[in-house]
């Protein structure tokens, strides 16, 4: 069939191209019902299509194409078969909107790619920007948890020195203990107490002078 001018709901005109597949089958019928079946089907389909598509939007009429085509067969199904004839399928082959339409769906499509593209490329911002500092904060959790292990193992090795040297100092008192008579172990660890801050102080200070305690110190060396 030849293109069928149509006007939507919103006032813009398109050519619709339909196509009719039918069969004859009462020759009487469809001789003597009709003048011409060929025209009466085409005008038919005409006035159904323009009636159907004015009471839709543009959109609807591009979107909705294969609901327009139920629609037409639906109404004149019946009525072509009045005629002495089976209408066996209705379709729309093509819908021309206008040039200037098509162009401002031209532009209305780039608009909304651009956007969606922008949209994509901000969301992938996002996930970089989230990465980043996922992976900043997971450096920072190993790093005081370094720190705090080094700490750990610092205070456990100086515990163990501790240990280390209290173990010795006390098997040499026991040693001596068992060995010099009269041994007061209480009067060995003050002198070694003393023995102690005297090399602190001659290690800190370049001058020691010792005006008391001078009796204290020839003990010591007893």
């Amino acid at each position: 069939m030849p293109l069928q001018p149509v006007i939507t709901r919103d006032n813009v005109q398109l050519e619709v191209h339909p196509m009719a597949l039918y069969k004859v089958t009462d020759s009487m019928l469809a001789v003597y019902e009709v003048q011409n079946l060929y025209s009466s089907i085409q005008i038919l389909i005409s006035t159904t299509l323009s009636d159907i598509i004015g009471r839709i939007t543009l959109d609807d009429t591009l979107c909705s194409r294969q609901e327009v085509r139920r629609q037409v067969f639906n109404q004149i199904h019946s009525t072509i078969q009045n005629w002495g004839a089976l209408l066996i399928e209705v379709d729309i082959l093509e819908i021309d909107p206008p040039e200037n339409i098509v162009t401002a769906m031209e532009a209305q499509l780039l608009a909304e790619r651009e956007r969606r593209a922008k949209l994509v490329e901000a969301d992938a911002d996002r996930q970089i920007k989230k990465i980043m500092a996922d992976s900043l904060s997971q450096e920072k959790i190993q790093l005081v948890t370094g720190e705090s292990q080094s700490m750990v193992m610092i205070a456990e090795a100086e515990a163990e020195g501790q240990k280390a040297i209290g173990m010795a100092q006390a098997e040499v008192i026991g040693m001596l203990s068992g060995k010099v008579k009269g041994f007061d172990v209480g009067d060995f660890q003050l002198k070694n107490y003393w023995l102690d801050a005297i090399e602190a102080v001659a290690i800190n200070s370049r001058n020691v002078q010792l005006v008391k305690g001078v009796s204290i110190l020839q003990k010591l060396s007893e």
